[in-house]
């Protein structure tokens, strides 16, 4: 494969391929029995020149438990420079949070046999280490029984450079589902070079059986939270689906309440689809001394039907956020939005680009009766390193729709009956939030071989 490089911190067109190295050891296929090695993957945009544990040593994980151990999954990823497979599939409880502190690693969930693995349980995963790589990973928490715990993200990444999530299935999160926070308090956290892709992160649950009647009227179905100090960052080719709100929401300048900081953060977000959704992707520049800059390049904006719920339409899909009165202290921060090719209900053809953008929930795009500051858009792209560095082909609602569905959550072994259905449901219009994952069969057997109970 032909593969273009600049520097660590550059931006690369091509992706990188992740090729076998001479004399790395043979990755065996569970019950198969016969040794192969991961076939390459691409990957595009900022955290492109990320290797993970591509250099070092196999561990291979033969437990199921979420608890310590040898052969367990926490086990695998306590020490660096590791590549970690799966000899076996199914549902991995974990009670407790998992911390990935551990620079390169990488925990391939294609490699696992039968149906994959997916995890389950209240354990919160953190990214808080460099050269991170997750691929072909289904995290579904669910709520917790007890009540106590619902405030929960499926996977957070809070520290760390060069990290990519591949082919991830995010779904049943009490929080939101994938989150960077780039800030902890006592902690001095920066997050750089992500890219997110071919990803599903969907049906944030809305209001828990356990958390009623607790629950706000519109739950707290949320999809992706992005805030601190957080720069280069790639979203490309996901699926958001069934989440009321942040699909993704962007807040940058701050690292608490009253602690600005100086810098900025570049953002692509690129041929993604957002489905079923109130708002979708939301920006929040909050500091006068940090510049957020984000290229959203031929998204595709979908309604559901649930949205008769709130008796409104959903928002103009992408919005800035302006300062919160007592919380950011009156700051408006500077925002560069380079829009291009975006595909939204409203929007026809021949409509300005700026037709899918609106200021502060006025529910008013350019042309309106009241236009935003346009000087917040740019007309050339803003969130690379180099503007030389082409885009990928535009591509018809109907072509980006059909690529998505091929390839977003966790597809090696094998999609199961989640996402498949999650798929359906933003093909054919179908589908709606859910408040519990019983509500829609819950968690699927994928102990058994692939096309079999796991997949329908």
């Amino acid at each position: 494969m032909r593969v273009a490089r600049c520097g660590r911190r550059g931006w690369v067109r091509s992706a990188i391929a992740f090729l076998a190295l001479p004399g790395r050891p043979a990755f065996a296929m569970g019950d198969r029995g016969d040794d192969f090695l991961p076939p390459p993957f691409e990957i595009y945009g900022h955290g492109s020149e990320t290797v993970g544990g591509r250099n070092g040593s196999v561990y291979r994980v033969t437990s199921l438990s979420g608890g310590s151990g040898r052969g367990t999954l926490r086990d695998a990823v306590s020490r660096p420079n590791r590549y970690v497979v799966f000899d076996v599939s199914g549902t991995i409880h974990m009670p407790g949070n998992l911390a990935l502190d551990q620079p390169n690693v990488t925990v391939d969930g294609s490699t696992a046999p039968n149906g994959g693995v997916q995890f389950k349980g209240t354990g919160q995963w953190t990214v808080e280490a460099d050269e991170i790589i997750l691929r072909h990973l289904r995290f579904r928490p669910g709520a917790d029984p007890t009540g106590k715990l619902l405030s929960r993200d499926c996977l957070t990444i809070v520290n760390g450079t060069n990290i990519v999530l591949d082919h991830i299935s995010c779904t049943w999160g009490t929080d939101e589902n994938v989150s960077m926070y780039g800030r902890r308090k006592g902690h001095v956290d920066r997050v750089r070079n992500v890219t997110i892709q071919h990803s599903l992160i969907a049906e944030a649950l809305q209001c828990p059986r356990v958390a009623r009647p607790g629950c706000l009227r519109s739950g707290h179905s949320m999809g992706s939270l992005f805030e601190g100090d957080l720069d280069n960052i790639t979203l490309y080719r996901n699926l958001y689906a069934h989440n009321v709100d942040r699909n993704p929401l962007v807040t940058t300048g701050r690292r608490g309440p009253g602690q600005l900081l100086q810098g900025q953060t570049r953002l692509l977000f690129a041929q993604n689809v957002v489905y079923d959704y109130i708002y979708a992707l939301r920006l929040a520049a909050r500091s006068p001394s940090w510049h957020l800059k984000v290229d959203a390049i031929n998204n595709l904006f979908k309604w559901g039907r649930d949205y008769r719920r709130f008796g409104t339409a959903p928002k103009v899909p992408i919005e800035r956020l302006l300062a919160q009165p007592g919380r950011d202290r009156g700051h408006r921060g500077r925002l560069s939005l380079h829009l291009r090719d975006n595909i939204a209900p409203r929007r026809k053809a021949g409509d300005p680009d700026c037709m899918v953008f609106q200021v502060d929930s006025a529910n008013l795009p350019c042309g309106g009766d009241s236009k935003p500051p346009l000087r917040d858009l740019s007309p050339e792209p803003v969130s690379r390193a180099s503007s030389s560095s082409p885009d990928p082909p535009s591509l018809s609602a109907a072509d980006l729709e059909a690529a998505i569905a091929k390839e977003v959550g966790a597809t090696l072994p094998c999609r199961d009956a989640v996402d498949a259905r999650i798929v359906a449901d933003m093909r054919a219009g179908t589908g709606s939030w859910i408040d519990d994952p019983e509500d829609v069969g819950g968690w699927p057997d994928l102990t058994r071989p692939c096309g079999r109970s796991n997949v329908r």
